[in-house]
């Protein structure tokens, strides 16, 4: 089992530099993309936890997809064609909800491989859930609900906070998440705006 974990673990790592990394020499538009997307995230910061001004740092990887993440601790991710798709406000918006995960210790997660950054997250199960705690049960595991399937709802209330805090109306939030139901009719995005709108 422990080989087997190992070798998932490292060719998901390797799938981890199969980006391309946004480099002007090869990608025009690169450094505006980074300097956009890094002043985004120093907006919301700066707003939000001003003791981590500069701290965080903007990447921006020339794939051909919409998406942002956070892998490391002070990486936030996001693809030049998502970010060239969006008004500056929804950049906000995905910069908002990608330091909402950083700032509620959410774990990382990649190719299926989970990793917690903090071993507190996971409480054993004597027969009973904690009655302070949301939790779901796997196996004979109890999880807060953050881990996991939550988690997403969870930046997102955060990232509404962060916004309301940089007078960016929750209308941009919610057209965002909009726009992902319609380009992948994606169920757990219909979910996530419905729990907000609840």
């Amino acid at each position: 089992l422990l080989v087997f974990l190992f070798a998932l673990l490292f060719f998901s790592c390797s799938a981890l530099n199969n980006h391309k990394p946004c480099l002007d020499t090869n990608f025009p538009g690169c450094s505006l993309a980074r300097q956009l997307w890094q002043e985004a995230i120093d907006t919301v910061v700066l707003k939000n936890f001003p003791n981590k001004y500069k701290w965080y740092k903007a990447v921006v990887w020339d794939d051909s997809y919409d998406n942002a993440w956070v892998s490391k601790g002070r990486e936030v991710n996001i693809t030049k064609q998502f970010i060239s798709k969006i008004n500056y406000e929804k950049v906000l918006a995905v910069a908002a909800h990608e330091l909402a995960h950083l700032q509620l210790g959410h774990y990382y997660a990649r190719n299926g491989i989970i990793i917690l950054n903090s071993p507190e997250k996971k409480l054993r199960f004597d027969g009973k859930p904690p009655s302070n705690v949301p939790v779901k049960i796997v196996g004979n595991t109890v999880v807060p609900k953050g881990f996991g399937d939550y988690q997403e709802q969870e930046a997102d209330v955060q990232a509404l906070i962060y916004l309301k805090n940089i007078g960016v109306k929750p209308k941009v939030y919610l057209d965002l998440l909009n726009l992902f139901v319609l380009h992948s009719s994606n169920k757990a995005v219909e979910e996530r705006i419905q729990f907000l709108k609840g």
